[in-house]
């Protein structure tokens, strides 16, 4: 579908191919598209790229995504409330009282 592609040229340019930024924004844009066709009527001519064509036009990561450290328990921080009050505070983990 033009339509698809044309939105692609326009607003995801500087957005890497095959990032899940880009993927999730096609995809968006595919599913109100099959939305207004299927619920409101609109001409099946407005239908979005199938399966293949959606991949192609989403791409191909270049480099793999760089991976990131694991937060530890004791970096976790949670909200609690004591005595009526909202605190922020260390996550506990298996403490019991």
């Amino acid at each position: 579908m033009v339509l698809m592609r044309l939105y692609a040229r326009k607003h995801l340019m500087e957005v890497v191919p095959g990032s899940s930024s880009r993927k999730r924004n096609l995809l968006d844009v595919a599913r109100f598209l099959k939305f207004a066709v299927n619920k409101y009527g609109a001409d099946k001519k407005w239908l979005p790229l199938v399966a293949d064509d959606l991949k192609e036009l989403i791409g191909h990561r270049q480099t793999a995504p760089k991976p990131t450290v694991p937060i530890k328990p004791e970096e976790l921080m949670v909200l609690f409330v004591d005595d009526g009050n909202l605190k922020i505070g260390n996550a506990n983990r298996n403490v019991h009282s």
